[in-house]
C-alpha cells in the first residue's frame, strides 16, 4: 500500500485480524522472519527500518494461508511461511542487483516468485494441500436489471482489501482509514483505482459477482496509488496519468 506510517500499519493489522486472525498471524510471522533475514544478510538498515524488507514476507504469509486447503490454525503451515519469507530478502537483493541497471525497483516481485515457487513445489503435497483455482468461463451478463448498486458501492472498500487478499468490506474500510491517516492523497487514489476496476469489469461484461468481490480492483488500486500518490508530485498531469494507469491495469485484468 506504500504506507510508511507505523500507526497506519497497526490499523492495517487490525483490518487483517478482522478478516481472519489466522491469516494475520501468518502475515506477522512472514514479516518478522523476512525482516530478521534482511538484518542477518546485512541489508540497508534504513530500508529495514522503513519496512521495505518486511512487506514481501507479510504478503507471502497471507497468501500461503489463503491458498491452504487445511483451513485455519493448521500450524504446520508456519514452516513454509518461515522458509519462503526468509527467502524474500535473498530474492530482493538478487533482483535489485540486476534491475538497478535500468533504475527499476523490485517492489513485490520477490513475493510473487516465492509464492509461485511454493505453489509449484506443493501442488500435490498431501501435508500442504492447496485450494486449486480453476479458470472460470461464465456466460456474459445480459441481465442488467440484476445489477445491485449497493453491492457495487460495497465493492470499493472490498477492492482495496483485495490488495491483501481480503474480501471483507469492513476490513477494506479499515485499510482506507489507515491510508487517510498516512496520506489523504494516497487514500483518494486508492478509492479512484477501486472504482476504475469496477467500471472496467462492467464495461467488459464481467460476471457481477467477480466485481462485487473486488477482483477487478486490486491491481488498479496499487497502480493509482503508485503513480498518483507515491512516486510523482501531485499535479493534474500525474493525476490524469494515475487514472490512465489504473484504467489500463483494469482492462488488462480482462485478458488474464
Amino acid at each position: 500500500m506504500f504506507v510508511n506510517n507505523s500507526f497506519s500499519g497497526i490499523i492495517i493489522l487490525a483490518g487483517l485480524i478482522m478478516q481472519n486472525p489466522w491469516w494475520a498471524l501468518n502475515g506477522i510471522v512472514g514479516t518478522m522472519f523476512s525482516t530478521l533475514s534482511a538484518v542477518l544478510l546485512g541489508q540497508n538498515r534504513s530500508q529495514i527500518a522503513t519496512g521495505l524488507h518486511g512487506y514481501n514476507g507479510n504478503l507471502v504469509g497471507l497468501l500461503l494461508a489463503v491458498f491452504s486447503n487445511k483451513g485455519d490454525w493448521y500450524w504446520w503451515l508456519l514452516l513454509p511461511v518461515f522458509v519462503m519469507s526468509v527467502v524474500c530478502p535473498v530474492l530482493s537483493s538478487a533482483l535489485t542487483s540486476v534491475m538497478k541497471n535500468w533504475d527499476l525497483p523490485v517492489f513485490t516481485l520477490p513475493f510473487n516468485i516465492a509464492v509461485w515457487m511454493y505453489l509449484a513445489a506443493t501442488r500435490h503435497n498431501i501435508y500442504l494441500p492447496q485450494n486449486f483455482i480453476q479458470p472460470i468461463n461464465p456466460s456474459p451478463n445480459y441481465t442488467w436489471s440484476e445489477l445491485n448498486v449497493p453491492m457495487l458501492l460495497r465493492a470499493i472498500p472490498v477492492g482495496v482489501g483485495q490488495v491483501y487478499g481480503c474480501n471483507n468490506p469492513w476490513a477494506g474500510g479499515i485499510f482506507l482509514v489507515a491510508l487517510v491517516i498516512a496520506s489523504p492523497i494516497v487514500c483518494l487514489h486508492a478509492v479512484i483505482g477501486s472504482s476504475l476496476g469496477i467500471l472496467a469489469g462492467l464495461s467488459l461484461d464481467s460476471p457481477f459477482q467477480k466485481i462485487y468481490d473486488g477482483l477487478w480492483s486490486c491491481n488498479s488500486v496499487l497502480g493509482c496509488i503508485a503513480v498518483g500518490g507515491m512516486f510523482y508530485a501531485l499535479t493534474w498531469q500525474t493525476h490524469l496519468l494515475a487514472i490512465l494507469c489504473g484504467t489500463y491495469q483494469s482492462i488488462m485484468k480482462g485478458f488474464t
